[in-house]
């Protein structure tokens, strides 16, 4: 853990040294309308700030400015020129506007600059005169593996590397000539596969929640138009009422199996006409997802493949310690006794709030470990949708994509959906 703690460091401070960069950035650029000029003047009074801050608050490095000064200036040459370059392509691509541009870039190389600085210029522990006959330089994959290895276990790196090779052997194709099918037959993939994997019931209880956490939100909200993002906020409507109900009866000894199949069957009975309509509605937008040009094909092609990889980290057996103390915990008790019977008096967290606990418990009663972990991921791409709808307000479809999977890739999304955290839901 203790690598996400300095990335958090750096992340902090990355966000002033951005908003420092960008506010100049923008001033300049409103007053000159010269890219290269704006950019240099918000790079180097940003990296004042930078330097000083990154030095010893965030990587504790002792290493002198002799040492880590040039190499610092060096990255913020490189840095600066691939920040310019793909801001010129971006715009020429996409045709979207210098300052967002800027951000999309500036979001991309924010990974690359924190394994540079950490593992190549702020080093800690590894001054140039340690170990007689060691070389006082890593070449540049050596020390990028190294930073990559606190992340990535090498059977972490190798499963990554057959899945990105099947990935681009099966999927490439698809979406160079047959751009309609790619999305449904990824999301078809994925539900065979879970299916194979876990066992249909796993798949079918969130799914069956999913759809009729929908059929009852949209029944209480009544919208005019029922798009993606309606559709998503009342999924979350109707959700919130079922876990309401679960707080209501959680301690009563009714919570059996085919309790919940008939609660959770009602709204979808009740309003079988929407969720036709809806579920023809989705399918229309899966084939026409893929549709668009090379830059939004590959766009969404690359959240697909940051989603699967938190798919694959889903369908693993639970090993987390907060999961199996507590978020895991609280559905299987429930299971075995039919009602929650951990008292405080022996476990003080028994009276904490548990709502996406209890939510878990709905669809651990109908398929066991593994729905919940589904329904913990059905979660992240109801954020995922959201996200995307507010982005797309100020941006174009590849940009918005593009947004979207790099916020899916950070690794505490990736911490909190492959294990089962409560983050997914209360975001």
């Amino acid at each position: 853990m203790k690598i996400y703690f300095v990335l958090l460091r750096f992340a902090s401070v990355s966000l002033i040294t951005a908003a420092l960069d960008n506010l100049i950035f923008f001033f300049a650029y409103g007053a000159t309308g010269h890219i290269l000029g704006s950019q240099a003047l918000g790079r180097a009074l940003a990296a004042v700030f930078q330097y000083g801050a990154v030095r010893r608050p965030v990587f504790h490095s002792e290493r002198s400015h002799r040492q880590v000064l040039p190499k610092y200036l060096a990255l913020l040459l490189v840095s600066g020129a691939a920040s310019y370059a793909g801001i010129r392509a971006l715009i020429a691509w996409l045709g979207i506007g210098a300052v967002p541009a800027k951000l999309i870039v500036e979001t991309i190389l924010f990974f690359g600059n924190f394994v540079v600085l950490r593992g190549f210029i702020f080093r800690r522990g590894q001054v140039e005169n340690s170990g007689a006959g060691q070389p006082k330089w890593r070449p540049w994959l050596g020390w990028l593996l190294a930073a990559l290895a606190e992340i990535w276990q090498p059977l972490g790196l190798e499963h990554l590397a057959r899945y990105t090779a099947v990935w681009l052997l099966l999927g490439l194709p698809v979406l160079i000539f047959l751009p309609w099918l790619f999305v449904p037959l990824v999301v078809a993939g994925g539900l065979v596969l879970s299916a194979v994997a876990a066992g249909p019931l796993a798949v079918l209880a969130p799914a069956l929640f999913l759809v009729s956490a929908c059929a009852l939100g949209c029944a209480l909200l009544r919208p005019r138009e029922e798009g993606i993002e309606t559709q998503l906020l009342a999924t979350l409507l109707g959700g919130s009422v079922f876990v309401f109900a679960m707080y209501l009866t959680a301690r009563l000894p009714v919570q059996y199996p085919a309790v919940w199949l008939v609660a959770l069957a009602a709204p979808v009975a009740f309003g079988w006409r929407g969720v036709l309509r809806r579920g023809r509605g989705m399918a229309a937008t899966l084939r026409t997802a893929a549709r668009g040009g090379a830059a939004e094909r590959f766009a969404l092609a690359f959240l697909l493949f940051i989603l699967g990889m938190h798919w694959l980290a889903t369908l693993k057996p639970e090993t987390g310690a907060d999961a199996l103390a507590m978020h895991l915990a609280i559905p299987a008790n429930i299971a075995a006794h039919h009602a929650f019977t951990i008292q405080p008096a022996r476990i003080l967290w028994s009276v904490m709030p548990m709502g996406a606990d209890l939510g878990f418990m709905i669809v651990y009663l109908l398929g066991g470990e593994m729905a919940a972990r589904l329904l913990n991921l059905a979660w992240l791409l109801a954020i995922e949708g959201l996200l995307y709808g507010a982005v797309r307000r100020w941006l174009g479809r590849p940009a918005a994509w593009l947004l979207v999977a790099l916020f899916a890739a950070t690794p505490l999304v990736e911490l909190v959906t492959g294990s089962l955290f409560i983050e997914n839901l209360l975001a």
